[in-house]
């Protein structure tokens, strides 16, 4: 159960009193405060309703109930502090669910006030109880009939307040959504975003009617010369920060583009939405990310799981919003050549593109007088704006652990290896410990489901190299494309095609044991430089963290605090042997073992500015 905070109690501004509820009547089951405390109200109930629907209650009557029974007294009062008077209803709420099994809040400011009582009067299921309250209460919908194939106007607009009233309980959590996550333990926190995507996921279809629709509407009105009304807007739910638009609700709810490319299940989600979402989504200036190319692997990973049901039009339509001007220079001058036809773009405008990305704002104006008539440069590829970086909004939508409730920046990935295969790696390298051994690279696996982490439109994921009788164990980060691409076929290679990480760290951790009070720690990080490296090879360091016993150190001249040699990945490069081993130990992870934690080898790939992570670096002697 999870434990009340800590909060200081609301006092009387003359009397200083405490304010304090009451169960039952008769004798206390203890003393007012010292400082006087005042009851409030009354709060009635039985026994062996307390004792059965609260771990609080049953403690405090087997505490007082015993003496007060042998001395013939009446029935105990249970005194239960509440820090505010307008807690009494809510706390009377929570008194309610152990006879009713029912929470019935007026509004989410309620809800949350019953369930953080729940909580503190240990009231058992109606912190879930609440919980599940608040999933209904965003799920709630008005069912209505299907929408015509091309709606009229009024027909678009009933559609229209129809979504909206359906995304009522969106708004709420939205204009709500620092104390809920504040709240809110992770897990239900997370719930809550899975059901606000799911539900604005189903109305999108109304409350962002096709845009090709409204072109042709726009267009018969002008003919007829009638003025197109503004489209609608959400009904105002907070006066003070007045309604969000569907795109902010959007950005919101799904986070920057690398924290949905990262998180499985919000991924899965971004790929039901329906064309007219993502068209608000990709179109939405607030959306953020690390780099264009990202939003591009967003798109094609939805429309490939979309191929069956959208059109040709829509997909153009979808494929303009990117910003294709703004992409880093390998997309624009390595990737893209490769895949002209996926993004529609023909050879010679790839080329006016590329040229017109890095002019100045002069020539870009004079790029468009000479070919306005050849070219659409009012689409997302002739952008001259940068979408939000993560790291400049203070307002987290989907990020890290919280599958889409954070921002991208700061993130951190965890990744393990099975026991099994660096036992085996080192069992394979272990009959070339006579002559020079290239070693085994064994990849690792991130938490969570997430294979790869895709970061500036590039995929990264952490290889170990074992060589058996070694002293110590290397380590490199190893970039691929994603596979949404189709360039399988394509010898990366040959084309040259080079990445970097950008700001980031690997880190390798050791585990305590029982006698030192268990846990972990970081025995072992490496940060990374703007250095880029090919696409399909690793860059890391031959040795890295020690498996051998070391001689006790002065602090911070240890394993973290040496000397760091930054090397790209070498797969035929020598191991030679350690020279204090020379026999084969017969269990080969004989000094891996302060390493490993329930049969793995863990880690982390941690993202952050660019600052934080490079001064790490300094102090580590790199």
């Amino acid at each position: 159960m999870r434990k009340r905070p800590q909060s200081s109690p609301l006092l009387d501004g003359r009397t200083k009193r405490r304010k304090t509820a009451q169960l039952g009547t008769g004798s206390s089951d203890e003393p007012l405060p010292a400082d006087g405390g005042m009851a409030i109200g009354d709060l009635p109930a039985h026994t062996f309703v307390l004792c059965g629907g609260s771990e609080r209650f049953q403690a405090q009557i087997d505490r007082w109930g015993q003496e007060q029974a042998a001395s013939g007294a009446l029935p105990p009062v249970l005194r239960v502090p509440l820090d505010d008077p307008a807690d009494l209803p809510h706390a009377l709420a929570a008194i309610k669910f152990m006879y009713t099994g029912k929470i019935d809040p007026s509004d989410l400011p309620s809800l949350l006030r019953v369930r953080r009582l729940a909580a503190y009067l240990q009231v058992e299921g109606c912190t879930e109880a609440c919980d599940a309250a608040l999933i209904a209460s965003i799920q709630a919908s008005t069912p209505g009939q299907p929408p015509p194939r091309k709606p009229s106007q009024k027909q678009q607009q009933a559609q229209q307040q129809t979504g909206w009233a359906n995304l009522a309980g969106v708004l709420q959590v939205y204009h709500h959504r620092d104390q809920l996550r504040t709240e809110l333990e992770s897990a239900a926190w997370r719930k809550v975003l899975h059901a606000c995507r799911k539900q604005l996921g189903e109305q999108a279809a109304l409350v962002a009617p096709d845009r090709q629709q409204q072109q042709e509407q726009q267009q018969q009105q002008q003919q007829q010369g009638e003025v197109a009304p503004a489209g609608a807007e959400p009904p105002p739910t907070n006066a003070d920060r007045g309604p969000p638009s569907l795109g902010q609700l959007l950005t919101w709810a799904f986070g920057d583009a690398p924290s949905l490319m990262n998180a499985p299940e919000v991924r899965k989600q971004m790929e039901d939405l329906p064309a007219a979402a993502m068209e608000v989504l990709l179109g939405c200036d607030s959306f953020a990310t690390d780099d264009e190319a990202t939003v591009l692997l967003m798109l094609l990973t939805w429309l490939k799981a979309n191929s069956h049901k959208i059109g040709a039009e829509p997909r153009k339509r979808l494929l303009k919003l990117v910003r294709l001007s703004m992409l880093n220079i390998t997309y624009l001058f390595r990737i893209l050549p490769m895949m002209p036809q996926t993004v529609g773009i023909s050879n010679e405008e790839l080329r006016f593109l590329q040229e017109y990305s890095f002019s100045s704002a002069d020539e870009q104006a004079s790029m468009r007088k000479a070919a306005e008539n050849k070219y659409d440069f009012k689409s997302g590829w002739y952008a001259t704006a940068w979408r939000p970086n993560p790291h400049d909004q203070a307002d987290g939508g989907g990020g890290s652990g919280e599958g889409g409730s954070g921002r991208s920046c700061n993130r951190h990935y965890d990744w393990h290896i099975d026991a099994a295969k660096l036992e085996e790696a080192l069992r394979e390298t272990a009959v070339q410990q006579q002559q020079p051994s290239t070693g085994r690279l064994v990849v690792g696996s991130f938490s969570g489901g997430l294979s790869r982490v895709l970061r500036y439109g590039v995929e990264w994921y952490p290889v170990v190299r074992c060589v058996g009788g070694q002293a110590a164990a290397g380590i490199y980060l190893y970039s691929s494309l994603p596979s949404v691409l189709g360039l399988n076929g394509v010898s990366l290679r040959e084309a040259v095609v080079l990445a970097q990480p950008g700001p980031c760290r690997l880190e390798v951790y050791k585990w305590r044991g029982e006698e030192e009070g268990g846990g972990r720690q970081v025995a072992w990080r490496g940060a990374f430089t703007d250095q880029s490296a090919a696409i399909g090879a690793g860059r890391g360091w031959a040795t890295a963290w020690p498996l051998k016993a070391q001689p006790t150190v002065p602090t911070g001249q240890g394993p973290e605090a040496a000397d760091i040699t930054d090397t790209v990945a070498p797969l035929a490069a020598a191991a030679a042997p350690a020279d204090d081993d020379p026999q084969q130990p017969q269990q080969p992870l004989a000094s891996w073992m302060p390493y490993l934690k329930d049969g793995k080898l863990w880690g982390c790939l941690r993202y952050g500015r660019r600052g934080q992570l490079f001064c790490c670096c300094q102090a580590e002697g790199r």
